[in-house]
């Protein structure tokens, strides 16, 4: 008589295993594991708490669940990358145009300000319509190589930063001028930063 034994199971596998090379196993049985693959140990570290916004209780996610939260989290926070080369290039010159001469904080409320007009409705909504729109900023011409390299540098690290969200806080200045002239503007000033007086 031939018995075959299904084996569903590593533990089960294991088992059969045992049976099979058991000296004391009916010369007329063998046994035929369906399952001959060994398995693979496996671990799972255990899945960091998340708290959902609006909760206290952490709650447990892993796997497929975490990766998505990841995801949703990670689009949540503005991306350097959805911003064009061109567009990135063009407020590095605007600073260094405006501002190369500046402390680095009055750098970057430069690139605010223009980042500002793009978000408000008034001026063009890309970064290089608001630095090239006639009368506003200094005469910078599309293309120009910068004359400092070091200046040009520190522009577009400026740029970056700006573009990652630095400088936010200066409460929607969307407006500037040097600090020793007087244009009488009838509007909110918000701050002085080196030569530059900021307004909104």
């Amino acid at each position: 008589m031939k018995m075959t034994i299904g084996v569903a199971s590593a533990a089960c596998l294991g088992a059969v295993a045992l049976m099979a090379a058991a000296p004391n196993a009916a010369s007329d049985a063998s046994i035929a594991p369906a399952w001959s693959e060994g398995v693979p140990a496996v671990t799972a570290a255990p899945a960091a708490p998340v708290t959902f916004p609006g909760s206290t209780t952490p709650i447990d996610i892993s796997g497929t669940a975490r990766a998505a939260t990841e995801s949703l989290s990670a689009a949540a926070v503005p991306s350097q990358s959805t911003v064009s080369d061109r567009e990135r290039n063009c407020l590095a010159a605007a600073v260094y145009h405006e501002a190369r001469g500046e402390p680095r904080a009055g750098q970057i409320a430069v690139a605010r300000v223009i980042i500002n007009r793009t978000k408000s409705g008034r001026y063009p909504s890309t970064i290089c319509g608001v630095v090239y729109q006639p009368a506003q900023f200094s005469d910078i011409k599309p293309g120009a190589a910068p004359g400092n390299a070091a200046h040009w540098r520190a522009a577009q690290a400026v740029a970056d930063d700006a573009l990652q969200g630095e400088g936010g806080e200066l409460q929607g200045a969307m407006y500037f001028h040097a600090s020793y002239v007087h244009p009488g503007w009838n509007r909110v000033r918000v701050a002085a930063i080196g030569n530059h007086v900021f307004y909104r």
